[in-house]
């Protein structure tokens, strides 16, 4: 079976379509979620004040894939780095930066970023951001 092409791809609404959706209308409730599967973090919407999160996942062993839009421009910022697991981000569209340190990186749905488990960063997601 031949590999498909990029653009042949599920668009994101049809990955993990069998998976129920989670979601949050409030910042509380998204962070809430989100701090109990990855980690801690601070979470900010950068242009209003509240995120339409929709969260879909599947776990089989110690891998997870994780389809997550907050459904506006956020902020996330973790302070002791993700601790006890790997994370490959890739947004299937829209963009992302992520600092670590001094070091800027962008993502897109041609490049993944991982974040650090052991040192702080902060990533900002575009408004049209689906990782």
């Amino acid at each position: 079976m031949a590999p498909r092409a990029w653009a042949e791809l599920p668009r994101a609404d049809e990955l993990l379509s069998s998976r129920p959706t989670l979601r949050a209308e409030t910042v509380d409730e998204a962070h809430e979620t989100i701090s109990a599967l990855f980690c801690e973090h601070a979470l900010a919407p950068i242009e209003r004040s509240e995120v339409r999160m929709q969260l879909r996942s599947v776990h089989d062993g110690g891998v997870g894939i994780e389809l997550l839009d907050y459904g506006r421009a956020v902020r996330i910022a973790v302070d002791r780095g993700l601790e006890d697991f790997h994370l490959v981000q890739i947004p299937l569209s829209g963009r992302a930066t992520m600092h670590v340190g001094n070091a800027v990186v962008d993502s897109s749905p041609q490049v993944a970023t991982v974040p650090p488990i052991d040192r702080e960063f902060v990533m900002r997601w575009g408004p049209a951001c689906r990782p």
